[in-house]
């Protein structure tokens, strides 16, 4: 389901419901985008994520890294390895 939302510039958008499918997607996009920044754009591992965390709109990897992490546990879908 989508729904309509005011970005901060004040402009409307499509935004996405967050669903696992939604949250796996946007991980392999991230996993995708940042190998291609670091094989074919001779980046480091940390700089070509950070840059694909940027381009996705989050301020790091570390902060994309923990909104998946936080929403996949709202979710309840965590699998536990251990």
């Amino acid at each position: 389901m989508q729904g309509l939302h005011k970005n901060q510039k004040g402009k409307t958008e499509i935004m996405q419901e967050i669903t696992k499918e939604y949250l796996d997607d946007q991980v392999d996009q991230f996993e995708e985008r940042a190998a291609v920044m670091q094989y074919e754009g001779g980046l480091s591992r940390e700089h070509a994520e950070h840059e694909t965390a940027l381009s996705m709109g989050y301020v790091s990897a570390d902060a994309f890294i923990w909104f998946v992490a936080t929403k996949m546990v709202e979710l309840g879908n965590v699998d536990d390895e251990e």
